[in-house]
């Protein structure tokens, strides 16, 4: 990557990244955010980082994009997924016993993030958590200098559908076969 200063007192970063190796995304997290077991699986991450603005504003300046896969793991900490969990079970769509991720994990066999990053706002364009039990698609914007976020959760679980065309067989004419989702709207802060 490169870092140039000018006279001006600006700051211009260029910096593509890459971890391809397949190592534990656990070591990750635990260096990017501080914290321990949030969640492990193999993963690969590429990407890149760039700006060109004042040293004052260079915080709130950086644009780039990213794409993060992990696979075959479990999260052991994610507010936003353990209330999604509770929603489902307090609403009792999903039927069936659903993880309590803080005891023993929500199992992944794949998980895939696309995002741009536009004056430090993460933009997920896709977020995709193929689980054991169901699938969740996400899409919407994280601003964490702004501590909040706005996001879209499509969650699919395998075993409501499943339960939905046995006792309903229209519902396979009426989706066509697709997958039938939940949709849950996710705002506020991140803390």
């Amino acid at each position: 990557g490169h870092i140039k200063l000018d006279n001006n007192d600006a700051v211009y970063i260029d910096f593509p990244f890459k971890a391809q190796k397949g190592d534990n995304i656990q070591e990750l997290l635990n260096c990017l955010l501080k914290k321990e077991q949030l969640m492990d699986g193999a993963y690969t991450l590429v990407g890149k980082i760039e700006t060109g603005a004042l040293k004052k504003d260079i915080i709130s300046s950086l644009n780039g994009s990213f794409q993060l896969n992990a696979k075959d793991g479990r999260i052991y900490k994610w507010t936003l997924l353990s209330r999604i969990l509770s929603f489902l079970n307090v609403s009792k769509i999903f039927q069936g016993r659903l993880p309590n991720i803080t005891q023993q994990g929500f199992a992944y066999t794949s998980f895939l993030v696309e995002a741009e990053i536009r004056q430090s706002i993460i933009h997920i364009k896709k977020a995709v958590i193929k689980g054991t039990d169901m699938t969740l698609l996400f899409t919407g914007r994280i601003d964490i200098l702004g501590d909040n976020m706005d996001m879209t959760v499509l969650v699919a679980p395998f075993k409501t559908v499943d339960r939905l065309l046995e006792k309903i067989p229209i519902i396979t004419t009426l989706t066509d076969g697709h997958l039938i989702t939940i949709p849950i709207k996710a705002t506020g802060n991140l803390s």
